[in-house]
């Protein structure tokens, strides 16, 4: 507790280091602002990092402002981020989205940098959910579908998304609930169009 409200200490900072040592990261902040949700709960909302050298810790510059001014409570979570080898100075990040009425949801969303990390843009749909079709042609429901990593190739392309999940049928309140306890990694393939032919 930090002035009567929750405090977030994890930052779930994720960092993409250029040749040169220099960094770009996204960092969440946990905010507690007059919004009902924010002012008992904490809110995280992502916010820019910058390194001269990412081994000197002094060197790490955490911005003032928020990436996204006009995101929603709960926020969002849990960055990676990587380069987009095909479109220089392009950085990506993929996100767990907290926005909406409780920060218990299933949704990712891509942002994306096309100068190097000087300006961001979040996307205005998720790019994934709770629902995943699995091999056998069946349908897998989460309640929680966190943390999100891409599996990239040999050209930085994502390949696969992997998740901690948790199925839909189990309560979904794990800090109250002592059968909240059964979740697990999720690793799905990427749909991937074909090059166009020349």
């Amino acid at each position: 507790m930090w002035g009567g409200c929750p405090v977030l200490v994890d930052t779930n900072m994720a960092m993409v280091i250029r040749e040169d040592g220099t960094g770009i990261g996204i960092w969440r902040k946990c905010v507690n602002n007059d919004d009902p949700r924010c002012k008992v709960d904490c809110c995280t909302f992502p916010y820019l990092v910058t390194a001269g050298d990412w081994r000197v810790p002094e060197t790490y510059v955490p911005k003032e402002q928020p990436m996204f001014p006009d995101m929603l409570p709960y926020g969002a979570e849990d960055p990676f981020v990587y380069f987009d080898k095909r479109h220089e100075g392009g950085i990506h990040a993929i996100l767990h989205d907290e926005q909406g009425a409780t920060r218990s949801n299933p949704n990712g969303t891509h942002a994306f940098s096309p100068d190097n990390g000087v300006t961001w843009y979040y996307g205005k749909q998720n790019c994934y959910n709770g629902s995943v079709l699995t091999t056998n042609g069946s349908t897998m429901t989460y309640a929680r579908r966190e943390r999100p990593h891409m599996i990239l190739d040999n050209n930085n392309d994502p390949i696969y998304v992997t998740n901690g999940v948790q199925e839909e049928d189990q309560s979904t309140d794990c800090y109250t609930d002592p059968q909240c306890t059964r979740s697990y990694t999720l690793v799905q393939p990427l749909k991937r169009s074909s090059p166009k032919k020349k």
